[in-house]
């Protein structure tokens, strides 16, 4: 079976000079700069799988400069390759020093895409001090399913936010639904989805959570459903954000449930 993959790959920071290359601290976030996913969460298809790691180890020459590349393969449980990316060559400045490199790859998973295990083969290369840097990882993938898929936190320029804040500052919360029940005549889902704001504990801070629903056409090359939540926090604290939602065309209503983390924390 043939199956599509968009990849991404993209390198953030300043790298340092160092003898070797080297990929480490590795996560699977909810967005690049959000909250790890739970070690053991499979991804639903028509998620978008992040890897997040760090990459040092890069020689600098001349005022600063370094030039990189990272690649990835991606093989399927049955050991087929099913994508590959070849590192390509990208110069960075280092003005700041510090011996480390953010960096991400990101693999949209096809709403069709199989359950089972899959590796992600990632390299990076160095292409002033001639080394190269190797890691494996490994993504779940769960039977297709009604969830709540690609959570993350985001300016409201669009740009990928922490879930770190101060009062007063303007926040989306971004996620899709995928695996709806169409209605078979309109190709339209309809869901409800119920939002709480809760303390960190789990208390809620309204007296009602905020409903609405969600009656869209899902995107043809995708099939999933973005939804967007406002966020303005008004003071300090450490709070969640429930999102539920529940398939009302399914034979008998499905619910699914996310809990994002927001920290918003007092200037000083």
């Amino acid at each position: 079976m043939y199956i599509w993959m968009m990849v991404s790959v993209m390198v953030l920071g300043q790298p340092v000079v160092g003898q070797s290359l080297t990929l480490d601290n590795f996560r699977t976030p909810n967005g690049i700069y959000g909250t790890s996913r739970p070690a053991n969460q499979p991804f639903i298809p028509g998620d978008l799988a992040l890897i997040t790691f760090e990459l040092s180890g890069l020689k600098v020459v001349g005022e600063a400069r370094s030039v990189y590349g990272v690649g990835l393969s991606v093989v399927g449980p049955d050991g087929k390759v099913l994508v590959e990316q070849e590192p390509r060559p990208t110069e960075a400045l280092l003005p700041l020093g510090g011996g480390k490199v953010p960096a991400f790859v990101a693999v949209e998973l096809p709403v069709e895409m199989p359950a089972g295990s899959y590796t992600v083969h990632l390299r990076a290369n160095d292409y002033v001090g001639k080394t190269e840097g190797k890691a494996t990882r490994k993504i779940e993938v769960s039977p297709k399913r009604f969830g709540i898929v690609r959570v993350m936190n985001s300016f409201i320029t669009g740009d990928t936010a922490p879930n770190y804040a101060l009062p007063g500052q303007q926040f989306v919360l971004r996620f899709s639904l995928v695996h709806c029940t169409l209605d078979p005549k309109t190709l339209r889902c309809k869901t409800q989805l119920r939002i709480r704001l809760l303390d960190e504990k789990g208390v809620s801070l309204n007296p009602k959570p905020f409903v609405t629903e969600i009656q869209d056409v899902l995107e043809e090359t995708t099939r999933v459903c973005p939804c967007t939540f406002p966020i303005q926090p008004n003071r300090p604290g450490r709070f969640q954000i429930e999102i539920e939602a529940i398939d009302q065309l399914a034979k008998e209503p499905i619910t699914a449930k996310i809990v994002y983390p927001l920290v918003v924390i007092e200037p000083k």
